[in-house]
């Protein structure tokens, strides 16, 4: 993490030695510099109106934003960042203290998680298999349109469902024991002869 130090004008009046290896400045680059000339135009504007309006208000409480930090080299760097206020024996603000913690490859490994994401949904939409999620007390948390056919009911009522509600008792009976086991062992299961109950009344089975 990086840790500084700065009067109530922004300038830098102390940074951990921590800012070379994320930012690629020296302490004494930065010692006197404005900290917002680090941040990307937007977000200096945005971090701006942040401050001044604490400080406007009179609110001296931490608080806590994602910026992007410009590094020497001109590349940036995703950075979650904790400000606090220095007061003075009056309780009047004197400068602020700041910490931020490079986030950039926990930002990038989530926006590939999301590109993941959406192309595991996109290809489970496409198949003709049911497809569902459960939490674990057997209610459906995510289904693809071939399960939700299948079953008759819209998106909007399956979604408050859980195995109990498109079943017969004694499938109900086996699915809770067969998810017991898989929570047991956390080994996959089959369940043959899974027997739904359509929206209309009529009985399907399943493996």
């Amino acid at each position: 993490d990086i840790i500084w130090l700065t009067d109530l004008e922004g300038k830098v009046t102390f940074i951990s030695p921590s800012v070379e290896r994320v930012l690629g400045y020296t302490v004494q680059e930065v010692l006197g510099f404005n900290i917002t000339n680090t941040l990307s135009p937007a977000d200096r504007e945005a971090a701006f109106a942040i401050y001044r309006k604490n400080l406007e208000e009179g609110r001296f409480a931490p608080w806590a934003e994602e910026r992007e930090l410009i590094c020497k080299d001109g590349s940036t760097k995703q950075c979650e960042v904790v400000h606090s206020w220095m007061l003075d024996e009056n309780g009047g603000p004197v400068g602020l203290v700041g910490v931020a913690r490079d986030i950039t490859e926990r930002k990038r490994a989530e926006r590939e998680l999301r590109k993941s994401e959406e192309r595991y949904r996109t290809i489970l939409e496409s198949i003709n298999e049911g497809y569902f999620e459960t939490d674990l007390r057997g209610r459906l948390t995510f289904f693809n349109e071939a399960l939700r056919k299948m079953l008759g009911y819209t998106r909007e009522e399956l979604m408050t469902m859980d195995n109990r509600d498109y079943s017969s008792p004694e499938t109900a009976k086996k699915t809770f024991q067969v998810f017991r086991r898989i929570y047991e062992t956390g080994k996959p299961a089959k369940l043959m002869d899974f027997e739904t109950i359509t929206k209309d009344g009529s009985v399907r089975y399943h493996e």
